[in-house]
């Protein structure tokens, strides 16, 4: 049996939202959803995460905001003595919003911006004023001293405004710049073209190393210990790890202490130490790997975990296929597996982004 725990838990707490970005997994829309979890079961939910696991809970969505019992299942995830973290879209945080949710316990709330220009992050959020929203809720939460971090969807679009977004990020006092790289699900669908070729993905994940070294060599001078560190970490790009590990191997540097966290969590978190909870209660291993593992209206999330055929077979690394299955680097990245699913149909098949070709030597 695997030991790995779900650090992650990514609830879907709502799929409604006033923005149509064009990349959105759920295509959530401004409307009311049927069968979403009531408050009830989200608590028994959270009190049985709380009893078998010591997990940072995401509540995203849709928009978390749209929910009316935000604030009580915040309260209750507070209550419990997990850490809680909001992704928002910004629109509905007001300053009082932002109090009651500090208040409440978020620890971290996250916002998008897919462009420095008004206009990019417009097209791509679908949503005209979005933009000055946005900046209007990163201003609202240095107000009221509520931390914050940046999200950018990488599409063919905005790839070139992301030196300009990260310095953006920076000067903004984000606490954190996470690069989501496009995965076609959702609405997403429509726009698969805008995914970067396989070697522009391992170009901008290389470039995304050196950025990285540079913020980690600016904080280690100014002596602030590393959870008050400018974070810079890409999501749903597993392969940085392997960069990661390469680039400080080449280099001859003990790099590998200042990526710490590729160590703990590295590569495709999906089944493993992250997991997604729909707003219906289906258990999925991501947010893009939309697979039905069980759903906590029929059983305890505790048992899912722990007796769902995918999420077993996702966590052993030995039995994905193909490239990944054979790759050196496997421990470590494990290719995306939404990606491969998507191509193939299959989970455990390799990664299709990945340029990187196996070798025999060890890691």
């Amino acid at each position: 049996m695997s030991t790995l725990t779900p650090f992650f838990i990514s609830l879907e707490v709502t799929r409604s939202c006033k923005m149509n970005c064009i990349y959105c997994r759920a295509n959530a829309k401004p409307i009311s959803y049927e069968n979403e979890l009531t408050t009830k079961e989200y608590f028994d939910l959270l009190d049985d995460i709380s009893e078998h696991f010591n997990s940072i809970i995401i509540l995203t969505g849709g928009d978390p905001m749209e929910r009316k019992d935000i604030f009580q299942i915040v309260e209750h995830c507070t209550k419990l003595g997990l850490y809680v973290v909001l992704s928002s879209c910004g629109h509905s945080l007001s300053k009082e919003n932002l109090l009651k949710l500090k208040d409440a316990g978020v620890l971290r709330v996250s916002l998008t911006l897919n462009g420095v220009q008004k206009q990019t992050h417009e097209e791509i959020s679908g949503r005209d004023g979005s933009f000055d929203e946005a900046m209007r809720a990163i201003e609202l939460c240095k107000k009221v001293d509520m931390s914050f971090q940046i999200h950018t969807a990488v599409l063919r679009r905005n790839v070139k405004d992301l030196p300009s977004i990260l310095e953006l990020a920076k000067k903004l006092g984000s606490s954190g710049y996470h690069p989501f790289f496009f995965v076609p699900v959702g609405r997403g669908i429509a726009v698969e073209d805008q995914s970067l070729p396989p070697d522009e993905y391992e170009k901008l994940l290389n470039w995304l190393y050196e950025k990285r070294l540079e913020v980690d060599t600016h904080y280690e001078k100014d002596s602030v210990s590393f959870l008050d560190k400018f974070i810079l970490r890409p999501s749903c790009a597993p392969h940085f790890s392997r960069i990661v590990f390469q680039r400080s191997k080449e280099l001859k540097t003990s790099n590998r202490k200042d990526f710490s966290f590729e160590e703990i969590f590295s590569g495709c978190m999906a089944g493993r130490t992250f997991i997604h909870i729909s707003h219906t209660g289906q258990v999925q291993p991501c947010g893009e790997l939309e697979i039905d593992c069980g759903n906590i209206k029929v059983e305890n999330f505790s048992t899912i975990w722990e007796t769902s055929k995918t999420l077993e077979e996702l966590k052993d690394r030995t039995k994905y296929k193909g490239k990944c299955g054979v790759c050196n680097y496997v421990k470590i990245c494990g290719g995306c597996r939404a990606r491969a699913y998507i191509k193939t149909g299959d989970y455990l098949a390799e990664d299709p982004y990945c340029i990187y070709k196996p070798t025999k030597l060890k890691i």
